[in-house]
C-alpha cells in the first residue's frame, strides 16, 4: 500500500525519492543473470562473460524506453525460461540452478526447436542481452 510522504507525493514506503521503480523482480533478474552466462560465457582467453556483469539496469533502462509490453513479455519469457526444465521433467532444478553446461544445452534446443514461438523468444532473449552489453561496454569502456 502506498504511503504519502510529507510532501504529499504517493510514494511507496521504504522507497528512494527519485528512484526509478524496478521492472525486473529478484527472479526474473537472476533468470537473466544466468540466461546471460549461458548465451555469452567468458572467453578461453579470460575474458568477461555476460555472466560476469550486472545486465539488469541496462536492460530495464532500455524496457523502460519500449513500454510495459516488451516489459511482460520478457518477464513472461524469463518465467518460461525458469520454469522449462521442471515443467518437462529434465531436471529436478529450476534453470537457474542449473550448472552452465546443461542451461547452455537447453538454449541449444530452444534454438533448434521446431517451434518457432521457442526460436523467436530465444532470439529476442539473446537480442536483450547483447544490447545491454553493448550499452554497458559504451558506459563503462574501461570495464
Amino acid at each position: 500500500m502506498a504511503e504519502a510522504d510529507e510532501s504529499g507525493g504517493g510514494r511507496t514506503a521504504g522507497s528512494v525519492a527519485g528512484a526509478a521503480a524496478r521492472i525486473l523482480g529478484p527472479r526474473s533478474v537472476r533468470t537473466l543473470h544466468n540466461a546471460a552466462d549461458a548465451l555469452v560465457p567468458p572467453g578461453a582467453d579470460g575474458s568477461p562473460g555476460a555472466g560476469d556483469v550486472d545486465l539488469s539496469p541496462h536492460v530495464e533502462r532500455s524496457l523502460r524506453h519500449q513500454g510495459p509490453g516488451a516489459a511482460r513479455r520478457l518477464v513472461t519469457l524469463l518465467g518460461c525460461l525458469e520454469w522449462q526444465p521442471l515443467l518437462t521433467l529434465r531436471a529436478r532444478r529450476s534453470f537457474s540452478a542449473l550448472p552452465r553446461a546443461r542451461r547452455q544445452e537447453l538454449l541449444r534446443r530452444w534454438e533448434h526447436s521446431r517451434l518457432r514461438s521457442r526460436r523467436q523468444a530465444l532470439a529476442a532473449l539473446r537480442r536483450v542481452v547483447e544490447e545491454g552489453l553493448a550499452e554497458r561496454n559504451q558506459s563503462s569502456p574501461g570495464a
